[in-house]
């Protein structure tokens, strides 16, 4: 059953498909094959390419919160996390 604010004459009659409602699961299948088409579309050096600069962006990221006096750092940086 649609909440409210997505019911309109239409779909309530059945007259027209709502794509909304085709959609992929969200399970371990969809998770992997999700993976799957990220290291064929990048590559697996591509992959670890974007990861690599993304861990790099944190470490500037850290490095320029520690050069302003108006942040405090709580915990040391793992990965891009910052806190």
């Amino acid at each position: 059953e649609n909440p409210e604010y997505l019911k309109n004459k239409f779909s309530n009659t059945n007259d027209v498909v709502d794509y909304k409602n085709w959609q992929v699961g969200l399970g371990r299948r969809f998770s992997s094959l999700k993976i799957y088409y990220l290291i064929k579309t990048f590559g697996v050096e591509g992959l670890q390419k974007s990861i690599t600069d993304t861990v790099e962006l944190g470490k500037t990221f850290e490095e320029e919160l520690k050069k302003d006096d108006r942040f405090k750092l709580f915990c040391r940086r793992e990965m891009t996390l910052i806190c």
